[in-house]
């Protein structure tokens, strides 16, 4: 299904195109003007692609799944928080005991 058809993005593109306007009236663009546009003009850039390109969608989601999987599922929190009791239990262990290093 193609999503730009569907849903066109003029809101986006809309505020976008205000600070263009905005930076052309003033004689220097401030350096978080200029990262702004970058970064706008990226946005932009990335959400006209994702309205066109469904086998980068399916990627994409596939991708941010695993990732979600890997490091946010309750057996990966559990496994990050016993490193961080077993690190934390090793550094209070050094601090009362300075022998043991």
């Amino acid at each position: 299904m193609d999503l730009k058809k569907s849903q066109p993005l003029l809101q986006v593109q809309t505020y976008h195109f205000l600070a263009e306007i905005k930076y052309k009236l003033v004689s220097t663009i401030p350096m978080i003007g200029k990262t702004r546009l970058q970064v706008e003009k990226t946005l932009l850039e990335t959400a006209d692609r994702l309205s066109v390109d469904s086998l980068w969608r399916q990627q994409l989601r596939h991708t941010g799944c695993g990732r979600v999987e890997t490091y946010f599922s309750w057996d990966s929190i559990a496994s990050q928080l016993s490193q961080l009791d077993t690190q934390l239990l090793e550094q209070s262990a050094l601090e009362l005991d300075p022998a043991i290093a």
